[in-house]
């Protein structure tokens, strides 16, 4: 009874090799030139480690633009490209040519560009298998969940900007028709149909003054949180890429769907 119980073995997992240097383990070393390294300026992370150049789904945010000057990260639904002032988000769609299935994207540009008015650079606070935090300065910060139907960006006193290359066909304000036309509007839950075929929900706190132009949305002097998620994107069948939901006639039936990113803002 008074006999000790015998210790586990210690578990020994593979090497880090995403905060290791594998030439440092014995690997063979790899060259890599410039373009492939990351930009060191843009991690930040809290605890003070520098990422070596993976595959790590983030990573291309740290690196030199590439040859067509955007970076992807390609997470799912949207992919992001990362920007000095924000971060464009994209709602790609599939297509099929021949033996080729490839996501496209909208010809006219991201559907959003999520900024702060006086943001210039980033970098990348946090970072493992899900998700990715990237800050600008103090004014903006976004936690890039792969999988997640939300866009998130919180805000600390700055100028909330929500940008738009597609256009605005009409906007509601908590169920309510509004007008787009440079005046405030006071709500919740904003619904913003594209002039294609998507559409979106725009979370804020409530009573937020939110203001629809031309160019997208804004909140002057904000702090908190606000979430956009693509609600629909069969509103009329006859965009590009109409998705495989779009029923008779394009009929979009996504109503349930709707119903689920209310509850889960």
């Amino acid at each position: 009874l008074g006999a000790s119980m015998p210790k586990s073995p210690k578990v020994v997992g593979p090497p880090a090799l995403s905060i290791t240097n594998p030439a440092l383990l014995g690997y063979a070393p790899v060259t890599r030139q410039d373009k492939d390294k990351p930009l060191y300026d843009l991690l930040c992370f809290t605890d003070g480690r520098k990422a070596i150049a993976t595959n790590h789904w983030w990573v291309p945010a740290t690196r030199p633009p590439s040859s067509i000057g955007k970076n992807y990260l390609v997470q799912l639904p949207y992919i992001y490209n990362l920007v000095g002032s924000g971060m464009e988000v994209y709602y790609p769609w599939v297509k099929g040519m021949g033996n080729i299935v490839q996501n496209m994207l909208n010809e006219f540009g991201a559907s959003w560009v999520v900024s702060a008015a006086d943001s210039s650079s980033y970098c990348v606070s946090n970072a493992d298998e899900l998700t990715a935090t990237f800050s600008w300065g103090d004014s903006m910060r976004s936690t890039i969940v792969r999988g997640s139907p939300y866009v998130t960006a919180e805000y600390k006193n700055a100028e909330v900007k929500l940008n738009t290359g597609i256009g605005i066909k009409s906007v509601t304000a908590d169920g309510a028709e509004a007008e787009c036309n440079g005046a405030p509007l006071t709500g919740q839950t904003f619904t913003v149909r594209m002039q294609g075929d998507e559409e979106w929900m725009v979370f804020t706190p409530p009573n937020t003054p939110l203001v629809c132009g031309s160019a997208g949305l804004s909140i002057s002097d904000f702090t908190g949180t606000v979430r956009l998620a693509l609600s629909d994107n069969c509103t009329t069948g006859k965009g590009a890429g109409p998705a495989s939901q779009c029923g008779p006639g394009g009929v979009s039936q996504v109503g349930e769907w709707k119903e689920a990113l209310v509850k889960g803002s």
